[in-house]
């Protein structure tokens, strides 16, 4: 055997026996206060202390892995064995089935205007503007009435400003993404009424490669902190964080 050739050997033989572990990623979009990377590599977010928090109950290596809106679906598709964390009308079976509920947040519409609005329906027949919604996303009730000039925008910020401004007559998202934005422009008090037009549940899906002790470590894992209430508390503490960040920076 040659010199080069019982390297070669060597070296298969200590690949083969090493133990490599490879992180699991957990896909989620970028929107605050779900998931954000304000610092680049130190993503934070509701979302992102969820998945911390699921790895060290689970015992599974997981990696939060932030990804635009409009490419969650295309990302998570493309990946074997991930999971992936996002509203339950945003994804269907056929990219991943869901195995776990996480939570339930109410959608809701933000809106500047003098009348006062009880329903969605009067909001309805009031708008000429359109509602701006996120794009690559689905709000229930929101996204699939024709009766609504729908437009598609990059963040909530940017939604709210138009808002403000006039631009659109709402803009649709969850409850928590439209306070954690509207702490981050400066015509906030222009907004002036969050009308509630339905909910949506947040899920965990997982792709065919996930094996079925994990899921089962996963599904255990999150029955298990919704129980104690972990889930609300983590929620509740970030969002408590940001507005007190934001609250100092404007001093």
């Amino acid at each position: 055997m040659s010199l080069n050739n019982f390297y070669i050997l060597v070296a298969a033989l200590l690949l083969a026996n090493l133990n490599i572990a490879w992180s699991t990623p957990v896909f989620m979009s970028t929107v605050s206060p779900w998931s954000s990377e304000e610092k680049i590599g130190n993503p934070d977010g509701i979302n992102v202390r969820i998945t911390r928090m699921l790895a060290t109950r689970s015992g599974l290596d997981l990696q939060p892995t932030l990804v635009p809106p409009a490419r969650h679906m295309a990302a998570f598709k493309a990946a074997e064995a991930a999971y992936s964390i996002s509203l339950r009308a945003n994804l269907t079976d056929e990219n991943g089935k869901v195995i776990a509920h996480i939570a339930t947040y109410p959608i809701q519409i933000a809106i500047a205007n003098k009348t006062r609005f009880t329903n969605y329906e009067d909001f309805v027949k009031s708008s000429s503007n359109g509602v701006g919604i996120l794009r690559g996303l689905k709000y229930p009730v929101v996204s699939t009435d024709d009766r609504i000039i729908k437009k598609e925008l990059d963040s909530v910020e940017q939604g709210l400003r138009m808002v403000a401004h006039g631009r659109i007559d709402g803009f649709a998202s969850t409850g928590p993404a439209l306070q954690a934005a509207l702490q981050k422009i400066p015509d906030r008090q222009l907004i002036n009424q969050f009308l509630t037009i339905s909910e949506a549940e947040w899920v965990i899906r997982s792709r065919p490669g996930v094996t079925e002790g994990d899921i089962r470590k996963i599904t255990t894992a999150i029955e298990n902190m919704r129980k104690e209430g972990l889930i609300e508390k983590i929620a509740k503490d970030y969002i408590t964080e940001s507005r007190d960040n934001h609250e100092m920076r404007d001093k």
